[in-house]
C-alpha cells in the first residue's frame, strides 16, 4: 500500500503479475472520487497496441485515413492534429515504451520523448475497437 496526500493505491501480486488499484478521494467531500485500476507486468492486448502504435504513427506523420480507422466519431481529426503537433513541439519526438497499467480495452503507457517522459492513457470502444479516449500527460507518481 502507498499513501498520498489525496489517494491510496493498493498492489496485489496475483498469478501472472500484479493488479493494482488506486483510489482518489475527492478533497471537499472525502469520498471515492475516482478510481484506476490495471493490471501491472503483462502485456498489451492486441488491439490496444495497435491502437498505441497508430496514435504513435499519427504523432510521427498525419495520416487521415489512419485515423479515421483509428478513432471514433467523437474526435475531430483537426483537434487530434492539433493535439500530436502541439506534442511533438513541446516534447520532441516519442516513441511508446512499456505499458504501466493494462486491462483488455485500454492501456496506461509510459512515453519517451526527446525532451521529458509522458505518459498515455487509451481507452478502446468494445463494438469496433477504434479510441473513445485519449489523454498523454505528465506520468503520475510511483
Amino acid at each position: 500500500m502507498a499513501v498520498r496526500d489525496d489517494s491510496v493505491r493498493y498492489i496485489y501480486p496475483c498469478e501472472s503479475g500484479r493488479l493494482e488499484a488506486e483510489i482518489k478521494l475527492g478533497r471537499d467531500t472525502g469520498k471515492i472520487a475516482a478510481l484506476v485500476m490495471g493490471a501491472r507486468d503483462l502485456p498489451l492486448a492486441d488491439p490496444v497496441r495497435e491502437a498505441a502504435d497508430a496514435v504513435m504513427q499519427l504523432h510521427a506523420a498525419w495520416d487521415p485515413a489512419l485515423f479515421a480507422r483509428t478513432f471514433s466519431e467523437k474526435f475531430g481529426a483537426e483537434d487530434i492534429r492539433r493535439f500530436l503537433l502541439d506534442l511533438r513541439a513541446k516534447y520532441g519526438d516519442c516513441r511508446l515504451a512499456e505499458p504501466d497499467l493494462v486491462s483488455v480495452r485500454g492501456a496506461l503507457i509510459a512515453v519517451q520523448c526527446e525532451r521529458g517522459p509522458r505518459l498515455m492513457k487509451l481507452e478502446l470502444r468494445q463494438q469496433d475497437d477504434r479510441i473513445r479516449s485519449l489523454w498523454i500527460r505528465n506520468p503520475r507518481p510511483r
